[in-house]
């Protein structure tokens, strides 16, 4: 019997995720629901869709649903997949020829990029990761944490609702290296304060804060730069953060891009409160944003995160004088 592909269900859940939307694509897909138990986990809403969909020969009929919501993602790679898993408009069992498909193929044809772009990283991706990691650090307020980078002249990009205004930079710390070593036990740490009257500015609009630090952050924590960097929807990033001002992560699954233009970028990327003011990089370690928010900010209401971009926080500090 067709089986739906584990990673179609995972990216339906991860753009649409609350049920009563779920249950509008599938009726504008035309599926009958009459059948269909709608409540659980967004992916068990998915799988039970999904199921109903593949049984009345309807699966294409809903994955042209939620493409009409998301055009600008890679929709041929979706439908090879599922067309892989078996034929889109019916239920077989398998047949003995599909059991015996490795003695049908041609050498050169069991290896192959099995979605819209390679997914293969130099090894030297690590070493690079961790050498950018070193200038993220953990922001920690009496109201709560965040997170920031360094960038040259020992400024400290965070975002404005993490730190607002001069009081709060004051009230800050910044803790470098709070993270976990190979072995498990916690690094050495080393705590900064802010010196705003040094230097600070900030935007709500666009929700950046650069605030200098008290000393040479810069001679040991390093400094990422700010260049012209642009992503594309369906490229990855990944995002180092202090989520709920725990240690230091990278988050590196479903990194997607669903949207992007020259002030805000939205990716699938998994946050938590106190990753605020994160890089975000793309699979080089170009910096394309730092994050700010995450929740049903599509205009379908579907759930996404969500930076500005670096060509704003350029064009902003630039304008300031800051860069």
């Amino acid at each position: 019997m067709y089986r739906v592909p584990n990673e179609l269900i995972d990216l339906f859940a991860d753009l649409i995720d609350d049920k009563q939307s779920i249950k509008y694509v599938a009726e504008r897909a035309g599926l009958p629901l009459g059948m269909v138990e709608l409540s659980g986990s967004s992916k068990v809403l998915w799988l039970n869709v999904l199921k109903e969909a593949v049984k009345h020969g309807m699966l294409k009929n809903v994955i042209d649903a939620v493409s009409a919501d998301y055009p600008k993602l890679k929709w041929d790679s979706i439908h090879r997949l599922v067309n892989y898993a078996g034929d889109c408009n019916s239920v077989r069992a398998p047949t003995l020829d599909d059991l015996n498909w490795h003695s049908r193929l041609r050498t050169d044809e069991l290896e192959k990029i099995t979605g819209s772009q390679p997914t293969f990283l130099p090894l030297h991706f690590f070493e690079l990761g961790q050498l950018k990691s070193k200038s993220v650090a953990l922001v920690q307020l009496p109201s709560g944490s965040g997170t920031g980078f360094l960038i040259d002249n020992n400024l400290l990009l965070t975002n404005n609702h993490v730190i607002g205004d001069v009081a709060s930079a004051k009230a800050a710390s910044v803790i470098f290296n709070y993270q976990h070593e190979l072995n498990g036990s916690p690094a050495k740490t080393t705590t900064y304060s802010l010196s705003p009257e040094n230097g600070f500015s900030t935007s709500k609009s666009h929700d950046w804060t650069a605030v200098r630090l008290d000393g040479e952050a810069n001679s040991d924590w390093g400094a990422i730069s700010l260049e012209d960097c642009q992503v594309d929807d369906g490229e990855y990033v990944n995002i180092v953060q202090h989520p709920m001002g725990g240690p230091k992560v990278v988050a590196m699954y479903h990194n997607v891009v669903v949207f992007s233009d020259d002030d805000r970028i939205q990716y699938l990327t998994d946050t938590l409160p106190g990753s605020s003011g994160s890089p975000v990089f793309r699979s080089d370690w170009s910096l394309v944003g730092i994050h700010h928010a995450g929740g049903p900010i599509a205009k379908d209401g579907s759930v996404r995160n969500e930076g500005i971009a670096v060509r704003r926080l350029i064009a902003d500090l630039k304008s300031i004088g800051l860069i």
